[in-house]
């Protein structure tokens, strides 16, 4: 059996190490070699194949993330991670409606041959089409009936631009609602704005502007929102859960948006039979019911459903006792019902309430009568407890969630970000897990010495110092952290959205992801938002290395005139040459330390899975770590697999399908986000199946 790396000695597991963020000590040279796939193991964490066609408890889904009924009864569900859109009977039945489990892409087509990138939101209008807001994907999708997919408006690209079709922009929408007439309205969650599409496929701005703000009534584009999520709309207004603002909004037919419930200025939770004063925590979804005419609210940070009266902003707590462990019941009983972390809810119009029960990654059902008290059911998917959850622990007693980026120190421990449960987690080569610092599942943007009250919004990737000190893209915040083995936390660089360099927090990034760290402590970053690539120094002075920001392309060329398209992930070797995982290009870069930008294999705008060299190579989208040698070979997280880029441009897959057959989940490999090296074996973090693996 081939060995992973030619020449590995002590020298050449700190380099990779470095790669990740890791060394200080120039290391000597190694060869990346093809992973032999006999020997990958399980880590730590437990593999989970949560994406089944079946009826009620055998029904998997992988945190559903919005739900809505068509006229038959029917119920739709965005399942977030699985990429597809899901269908449910009244009876509980689950089949996959479009797109394919767990295969990201940006794809019009019939059922399964379509693709989607992490839907968030659905809306269903009168003649039972569906509209996802499609939201990694930067578009508003249109499903008819029988499964065919099209791009309503908006383009991968991403951005801000009102305009017809694909030449509209969206960044990252997260709600979406369809009137009578056919007209959809999205809250462009990223860029804080409220959108309409005519039925001619025109996007105009409805309300809000670019920058997220603490709540402010106003009309048209002097009101201000801080990431809007659900929507819907009722007689000509439309209601809006804005989410960071922790209200409930509303915006009339004549563009005027007042402040219909929540105090705006912090999260909590309070009801007020009275009006005015009521308190919400991170609100995701709102319905309306027919029956009463009253907002329900998916209340996630509070794990409850709330009820808000349209007429005075009255509001009370309609199930839910506050509890994040999930648990069938009403308000009545013992236990009492409880919801995982509630992001989806929708209403028929015979009063049945559906919630989308995200981390439980179960559809929920609420019977509502005027005669009987709410009482709460799983119409389908397991219930669980989130078994992917933030669970310390050694080996397999240990659960993740969504782990992504990698980076190891020079102690041999392992470090990931678990980007939607908000948490930095190490890993002791014994295979031990602890959390450094974050809140379990509480996004938030918190500098302190204690690391229990830290607070990230979806970290992405780390990298390590040889200390164990590490550096964070904290994506949503726009910022990059620093966190001290003790689990203390500041903010190093950034922390507002926009592009300057400069030193410390007087610096801004958009939505960065990839990190990297050399020898000499220089930090580099993927600026996905902007499409650039920063370097931070060991004092925290930011410049932008290659890339000119809002600017995208393919272009190679020195610095500023070379062009990237939404990059995902870096490493640099110990040369100083940088290698970019350039994703919305499909490309892997090349940066030298004069600034050169050349690109390395894949071809611009065509994506795929085929190895090859140079431009006859294919790469999808992928992950948020990579590796690279003193040679100049990359590997590279691909969701067709781990991909070896070799100096010369060859790119073979060593690891493949056979990871599947391993470990008997379909799809495996197009889950893994990050990669690392320590202790002379390669882990790799499986976001979705929610476990690091490990090969030697």
């Amino acid at each position: 059996m081939k060995k992973l790396f030619k020449g590995l000695g002590a020298g050449a597991v700190l380099l990779l190490a470095a790669c990740g963020g890791g060394s200080d000590t120039p290391p000597s040279p190694f060869l990346l070699e093809p992973l032999p796939t006999a020997s990958v193991s399980l880590f730590a964490g437990t593999l989970l194949n949560i994406d089944n066609d079946a009826s009620g408890a055998a029904a998997g889904f992988l945190h559903p993330a919005s739900v809505a009924t068509d006229s038959h009864g029917n119920i739709f569900l965005a399942d977030y991670d699985n990429h597809s859109i899901r269908e449910i009977t009244p009876g509980g039945a689950a089949t996959t409606f479009a797109g394919l489990s767990r295969v990201a892409g940006a794809v019009d087509g019939t059922g399964s041959a379509a693709r989607f990138n992490h839907p968030f939101a659905l809306a269903i209008d009168s003649s039972d089409n569906v509209y996802v807001a499609d939201t990694d994907n930067n578009m508003i999708r249109k499903i008819t009936p029988v499964g065919v997919v099209t791009t309503l408006a908006g383009s991968t690209e991403g951005g801000y631009v009102d305009a017809i079709g694909a030449a509209a922009r969206f960044r990252m929408p997260e709600g979406i609602a369809v009137d009578s007439a056919g007209v959809v309205y999205v809250s462009d969650t990223q860029n804080c704005l409220i959108r309409k599409i005519a039925t001619n496929g025109t996007v105009s701005t409805i309300a809000g502007s670019e920058l997220a703000s603490f709540y402010y009534d106003a009309v048209g584009t002097a009101a201000r929102f801080n990431f809007p999520m659900g929507l819907v709309v009722s007689g000509g207004v439309i209601y809006v859960a804005d989410s960071n603002n922790h209200a409930i909004r509303a915006i009339a037919s004549d563009g005027t948006v007042t402040t219909l419930a929540g105090i705006g200025t912090h999260a909590g939770y309070g009801d007020n039979p009275f009006g005015g004063g009521s308190q919400f925590w991170m609100p995701t979804s709102v319905a309306l019911d027919p029956v009463s005419g009253d907002l329900l609210v998916a209340d996630a940070g509070n794990h409850r459903i709330r009820r808000v009266r349209t007429a005075d902003g009255v509001t009370t707590t309609f199930a839910g006792g506050g509890s994040s462990t999930p648990e069938d019941g009403s308000t009545a009983s013992i236990p009492q019902a409880a919801f995982g972390l509630p992001v989806g809810v929708t209403v028929t119009t015979g009063g049945t309430v559906y919630v989308a029960d995200y981390l439980a990654s179960s559809l929920r059902k609420i019977i509502n009568t005027s005669a009987t008290t709410p009482v709460t059911s799983t119409l389908a998917g397991t219930n669980r407890n989130e078994p992917g959850g933030v669970n310390d622990g050694p080996g397999v007693t240990a659960t993740f969630h969504s782990p992504q980026g990698m980076s190891s120190d020079s102690s041999g421990n392992l470090y990931t970000v678990e980007n939607e449960a908000h948490v930095v987690r190490k890993i002791t080569p014994a295979g031990v897990v602890s959390t450094v610092a974050g809140s379990n599942f509480t996004p938030g943007f918190y500098d302190n010495t204690v690391s229990y009250v830290v607070l990230f919004n979806h970290p992405t990737s780390v990298a390590s110092a040889p200390d164990g000190t590490l550096y964070v893209t904290d994506s949503w915040n726009n910022a990059i952290r620093k966190v001290t083995p003790s689990g203390a936390t500041t903010t190093f660089a950034g922390g507002a959205q926009g592009s300057a360099d400069g030193a410390g927090n007087t610096s801004q990034f958009l939505q960065p992801t990839g990190i990297a760290r050399d020898h000499n402590g220089t930090l580099y970053i993927a600026d996905t938002g902007n499409s650039t690539i920063r370097k931070i120094t060991a004092a925290g002075n930011v410049t932008t290395l290659a890339g000119s920001a809002g600017l995208t392309g393919a272009g190679n060329g020195n610095g500023a005139a070379a062009r990237f398209n939404h990059p995902t992930a870096v490493a640099v070797n110990a040369a100083g040459t940088v290698f970019v995982a350039d994703t919305g290009n499909y490309l892997i870069r090349r940066i030298s330390a004069s600034g050169d930008v050349t690109t390395l294999a894949g071809l611009a705008g065509t994506s795929g899975a085929t190895d090859g060299t140079g431009s006859t190579a294919r790469f999808g989208e992928m992950g948020y770590s990579m590796l690279a040698d003193d040679a100049g070979n990359v590997l590279v997280p691909d969701i067709n697999g781990l991909r070896l880029v070799r100096a010369s441009g060859e790119v073979i897959t060593p690891v493949s399908s056979s990871i599947d057959t391993l470990f008997g989940f379909q799809g495996l490999v197009r889950s893994i986000g990050g990669v690392a090296v320590a202790n002379g074996k390669l882990y790799f973090s499986t976001g979705r199946f929610q476990a690091i693996l490990s090969a030697q």
